[in-house]
């Protein structure tokens, strides 16, 4: 599964990092972005560009063992009237109106080497996990489109593992949470500059939390009991990450903090930590864009 550490590696960072998904678009197409919710146009942009990212990651959420990652990345950015794809997220607009909007959600995680982490020594490895559902948002101040914006966002993703010979079910996750955009009116070193926060509360189903955090009879050692994880309550997620542009230069940096406490999993022998701190950045130079 190594040869796919660089692909997964790029699925996480478009799925996992927090920014919305037109901040990495040039200024134009924001405005031609707040056009098109008062008159769609069958108009469509994008940007192509490259950089590289660098990362520190958890193994897994719970874990006290991190990877830090070092990785070349493209930088994509297309939207048309329905649908915006970005290194940050998948957006297709199944419903919108002036203050509901309703699209598809994306989230991922990288697999782990089980060998690699002292605590899961012995256990099988854990595939890549990908997550795929709705997200109903409703807008407080401005809308799907806006430069600034703050909504409140409802998601069910269902989720599969997979080590690219076999997919298999993972459960289901869910989550509400509270989203701001910023974009700053005046421009800083030269570019414009946008900052996000989100404050999310987790939700796990059996099977997703068992695939994570059960320990199954065979799998027993001194240090690590049997245990069979039970879905609910997942924790706190707070989400901050900033993006600056200037010309055709691109910088981003992202965190996001977990919070276990209290979880319906947490007594699990796999909880090693109950806080996980995931601080990324990327450097892109942007090549082409219409």
């Amino acid at each position: 599964m190594k040869q796919y550490k660089a692909f997964i590696f790029f699925l996480l960072f478009a799925a996992q990092t927090i920014s919305a998904n037109e901040q990495a678009q040039p200024e134009e197409h924001n405005a031609n972005a707040n056009i098109n919710t008062q008159k769609r146009e069958n108009t469509a942009h994008y940007s192509i560009g490259f950089g590289v990212s660098m990362m520190t990651i958890d193994d897994y959420i719970g874990a006290d063992e991190s990877r830090f990652y070092l990785i070349p990345t493209p930088y994509i950015y297309y939207q048309n009237d329905s649908v915006v794809i970005d290194r940050n997220a998948f957006e297709g607009d199944l419903f919108n109106s002036e203050k509901w909007h309703l699209a598809l959600d994306a989230a991922g995680s990288i697999p782990v080497d089980s060998d690699r982490n002292k605590t899961r020594q012995g256990m099988d490895d854990l595939d890549w996990v990908g997550e795929l559902g709705p997200s109903l948002e409703y807008y407080f101040a401005g809308n799907s489109r806006s430069q600034n914006r703050t909504f409140i966002d409802f998601s069910v993703r269902k989720a599969v593992h997979t080590d690219f010979k076999k997919i298999a079910d993972a459960g289901w996750t869910s989550q509400i949470s509270v989203n701001n955009k910023y974009q700053f009116n005046t421009d800083i070193f030269g570019g414009k500059t946008i900052i996000d926060t989100s404050v999310a509360t987790l939700f796990y189903s059996d099977k997703y939390a068992q695939y994570f955090y059960s320990v199954a009879p065979d799998e027993v050692s001194a240090e690590r009991a049997q245990y069979s994880a039970e879905g609910g309550y997942a924790g706190v997620r707070v989400s901050f990450g900033g993006t600056w542009r200037r010309k055709n230069i691109w910088l981003g940096l992202f965190t996001r903090y977990t919070h276990l406490n209290n979880t319906s999993f947490d007594d699990s022998p796999l909880i090693k930590s109950n806080t996980n701190l995931l601080i990324g950045l990327s450097v892109s130079y942007i090549f082409m864009e219409k």
